[in-house]
């Protein structure tokens, strides 16, 4: 269970128009009445934002939405709208692109699957996710997984390091795009 209190999914329906082939989620043009305290706060609503884009984009690469003073991460509010119901999960953007909220990019996922398809490290000097250079034992250091799943194994090359870490992703049932640097 969410530790934030949520919206209703109805209010989200009322508030926003999703399109699910651009990924997009707009304000809503003429808001009801109902949500202000003055005709006048309506009107001017509605002339500033009505039809307009509502998500903007976050520090950390994600879009984000405000409602009532309040920032919500947009794929979970799409998920919601789409579905019926906040996700119990994390959502995963499945081409890394954490902008990219098409519906066709969108999928619920564990903690453990979302981190299957994590982008590389900015700080990444080997080129390859889960491989460094080791440099006590000067030797490549192959590393994957998480607590009792976590594997660690060593190379003399970097070539020799990548082929053990294929090998390791294979295992754990990493994606493909699992650690390539999104553009």
């Amino acid at each position: 269970m969410s530790k934030y209190k949520h919206l209703a999914v109805a209010r989200l329906r009322e508030f926003f128009d999703y399109n699910s082939r651009t990924g997009e989620l707009r304000y809503r043009p003429n808001r009801a009445r109902k949500w202000f305290k003055s005709k006048r706060l309506w009107s001017s609503w509605n002339a500033q934002f009505g039809g307009k884009l509502a998500s903007f984009k976050h520090g950390d690469g994600y879009r984000c939405v405000a409602v009532n003073q309040r920032s919500y991460l947009a794929h979970r509010v799409i998920w919601a709208m789409m579905t019926g119901e906040w996700p119990k999960e994390e959502i995963d953007h499945i081409n890394q692109d954490r902008a990219d909220n098409r519906w066709s990019n969108l999928r619920a996922a564990s903690r453990t699957q979302n981190a299957r398809n994590i982008v590389m490290p900015i700080n990444n000097t080997s080129g390859v996710t889960g491989v460094h250079w080791y440099k006590r034992l000067g030797i490549w250091q192959v590393y994957g997984g998480a607590r009792d799943n976590r594997v660690v194994k060593y190379a003399k090359t970097l070539n020799a390091a990548i082929v053990i870490r294929q090998k390791i992703k294979r295992r754990l049932g990493m994606t493909n795009r699992h650690g390539l640097r999104v553009r």
